[in-house]
């Protein structure tokens, strides 16, 4: 047991699995997997950052250290606003440190080395070494309000990729009166080198960010996503890649299905289908299967082609497609996804 708090919350592992930061009350706590409990981040901190109350917003952890940077969000009236600041905080007991100020940092994106880091804000992207730190803008975009940019670092490190939902002040395309499928504006879909080149990848028709957000591939190359094809009342799911083959996999009743993770060998996935707890693992060519879960779960990750974990409720269960089942952990909140560090990768 590595706590005996019952209000302990949402834990996530380093890369490592070396530690886990988890929540007590309104402090980010962190523990080893010997050792005593110790804050992180506390509501001390944050007060002395800006008068208006403060919460953490983003995380990412440093592969090869114990380092975790951070960004926080300010309450502005009714709502919550990201600052787009940069701490960074030792889990083995630091205190926190600013190291860019409200503006100048961002939602961070650690790249699998720890060379690199992307640093997320509105309307653009900066880059920067994470030693030394020295961020340079090197992407601009169209805000999309309530819409941040994932960076989904590839992994030899070259660079990040990243999908723009179509721009809601445009106006929607007339479709072809023959055509069985909504006419839609296009999701963007952009690579960016570590030396800041920006190249778009390609542009495809897809259901709008709110409704259904597209799933990249560990490889950043192909992705998942759903179409509407609204005439038979129902959702589409696809699978693209980077040169533009396209290639329709299954479908269900609309706003009845939706892909829900890759697995490791980026060529399986996982996908919902009729309720979120009817989960199928599906692959090019083939029908899906049923993964044997009978409950609706908060977040899934796999661990290689043969098993993964999953949060339901306030447990953690580890699991083999075949229905193989064993609990892991009690006492999860539901805010936040379980990271595994599986060896080897």
């Amino acid at each position: 047991m590595l706590t005996r708090e019952a209000g302990d919350t949402a834990p996530a592992f380093s890369p490592d699995g070396e530690w886990v930061i988890f929540w007590r009350g309104e402090a980010l706590w962190s523990v080893g997997r010997s050792g005593e409990p110790h804050a992180l981040v506390t509501g001390e901190y944050l007060r002395l950052l800006t008068a208006a109350p403060l919460r953490l917003f983003a995380w990412d952890w440093m592969p090869g250290t114990a380092n975790l940077f951070f960004t926080t969000e300010e309450r502005v009236k009714e709502r919550w606003q990201p600052r787009f600041d940069l701490h960074v905080v030792d889990v083995r007991g630091g205190q926190p440190i600013l190291v860019l100020e409200a503006g100048q940092g961002g939602v961070p994106f650690v790249s699998p080395r720890g060379v690199w880091l992307a640093l997320v804000r509105q309307g653009e992207i900066a880059l920067s070494r994470t030693n030394p730190l020295e961020a340079r803008r090197v992407f601009t975009y169209k805000s999309v309000p309530g819409y941040l940019p994932q960076a989904h670092w590839l992994r030899d490190e070259s660079g990040f990729v990243l999908l723009l939902p179509p721009d809601p002040s445009q106006p929607t395309p007339t479709p072809e009166p023959s055509s069985e499928y909504p006419a839609l504006l296009p999701t963007q879909w952009w690579g960016i080198s570590v030396e800041g080149r920006a190249r778009l990848l390609g542009e495809f028709e897809a259901e709008k960010f709110n409704i259904a957000s597209p799933l990249i591939a560990p490889n950043g190359d192909q992705l998942l996503y759903l179409y509407p094809y609204r005439k038979r009342g129902q959702h589409e799911l696809h699978i693209r890649d980077v040169l533009g083959n396209d290639l329709f996999y299954t479908s269900y009743r609309y706003g009845q299905i939706g892909a829900v993770a890759w697995l490791p060998d980026e060529m399986h996935f996982v996908y919902w289908a009729d309720t979120p707890q009817s989960l199928w693992l599906g692959h090019y060519g083939e029908p899906g299967r049923p993964l044997a879960i009978d409950m609706r779960i908060d977040a899934l990750l796999w661990a290689d082609l043969h098993f993964f974990l999953f949060r339901q409720g306030g447990e953690v269960y580890f699991q083999t497609w075949q229905g193989e089942r064993k609990r892991l952990m009690q006492g999860c909140g539901p805010g936040v996804d379980v990271f595994l560090a599986v060896a080897g990768e």
